[in-house]
């Protein structure tokens, strides 16, 4: 079996026809280390801020779940909420994959505002 030279270019959309955004085709590895950086931004910003309570983990916890979920539409595989989900493929109608996309990258940017920002300072501004 003769593989492949991996420095040949590739078509723009091989193996990432329904990705979430077609143009990008994140690969696994790209998507574990965004979510590796991800732990490690929540890690120091739990350090960071002097008033942090547990609720950094609960937030990552969520955060995470979101981002595995955007990373699998991103990589164009079926993308799946843990639980008792099934999977989200481009079988699904547009509509659905379309209103959990942006559930889960709405999710993810308070997550990110929380942790960046830190409570309080999120508290004051929803004010």
């Amino acid at each position: 079996m003769a593989s492949r030279n991996k420095w040949e270019p590739r078509e723009p959309l091989a193996g990432n026809s329904w990705s979430l955004l077609r143009n990008i085709g994140m690969s696994r590895s790209t998507a574990y280390t965004v979510q590796l950086l991800w732990a490690s931004i929540v890690v120091v910003a739990y350090l960071l801020h002097p008033s942090a309570d547990y609720s950094y983990i609960g937030v990552w916890l969520v955060s995470a779940w979101m981002l595995n979920y955007i990373t699998q539409r991103l990589r164009g595989v079926p993308a799946v909420f843990r639980g008792p989900s099934y999977k989200i493929t481009e079988d699904e109608p547009f509509q659905i994959r379309l209103a959990l996309d942006i559930f889960s990258v709405g999710i993810f940017i308070f997550n990110v505002a929380y942790v960046l920002l830190g409570p309080e300072t999120l508290r004051g501004l929803l004010k």
